[in-house]
């Protein structure tokens, strides 16, 4: 067998995973990773996308994922979920992600969208700021 017909062959078997409920509401959690992900598109086309890792207080056993593009200004969601951490951007500057958000104390909201999958409420990610850093 070749490895062309390998990969098809990987990509194909899947493991079955537990479903789990997890109350929709507001929580609150930890950081645990930031990861900046690729998707191509059926046509080819490549979007960037922020990957933010939560590792839930009530939940040890869930990672949550929240999901947003990779475009950064000040209208964008990632932009205004920097500005909520106290990220002032400016025009041409670079701003390094993972180091202000790893392990930051969070609130947010979950839903559950109508496939059954928890979500995290677009808007709802904020830090818990009466802890000291």
């Amino acid at each position: 067998m070749d490895l062309k017909q390998e990969l098809i062959n990987m990509a194909i078997e899947l493991e079955v995973k537990e479903t789990f409920d997890y109350p929709e509401g507001t929580h609150e959690g930890t950081i645990k990773s930031v990861e900046k992900r690729t998707v191509v598109s059926s046509t080819g086309e490549e979007y960037q996308y922020v990957d933010i890792h939560i590792q839930p207080d009530d939940n040890a056993t869930l990672d949550l994922k929240y999901g947003i593009p990779a475009n950064l200004s000040k209208k964008t969601k990632l932009g205004q979920l920097l500005e909520v951490f106290s990220v002032k951007l400016k025009g041409k500057s670079r701003v390094d992600i993972e180091k202000i958000l790893l392990s930051k104390r969070v609130k947010y909201q979950t839903i559950t969208d109508k496939n059954g999958f928890v979500r995290v409420l677009d808007g709802s990610l904020k830090p818990i700021l009466d802890e000291e850093e």
